[in-house]
């Protein structure tokens, strides 16, 4: 793989825009893998709420994230998010999230 040019598509736009079914879709047709960052900002978010750690601590934060266990999980009903060993997909779908 060395020297392989690999193609990386960002979307942006304002909240409910569309952009997470806009890139799904794209991703579809493509065959490409598609990574939802968005629903990696709301894992940590939830998991700031959840433990205390307010939003303007950045080194609390960061210490936040190096603990936390991430995943994103490909599957046919959509990309699961799985935090720590829990599914966090509609967790992370609230609007105390937003």
């Amino acid at each position: 793989m060395a020297g392989e040019r690999r193609l990386i598509i960002a979307i942006d736009g304002p909240v409910g825009a569309g952009k997470s079914t806009a890139a799904r879709l794209l991703a579809l047709r493509l065959g490409y893998r598609h990574v939802d960052t968005g629903a990696m900002y709301r894992a940590l978010a939830l998991k700031a709420m959840r433990e205390g750690v307010d939003w303007g601590n950045g080194p609390g934060l960061r210490a936040l994230l190096e603990r936390m266990d991430l995943a994103l999980i490909p599957g046919k009903g959509g990309q699961r998010l799985v935090v720590d060993g829990e599914d966090w997909t509609e967790a992370i779908r609230v609007p105390e999230v937003d």
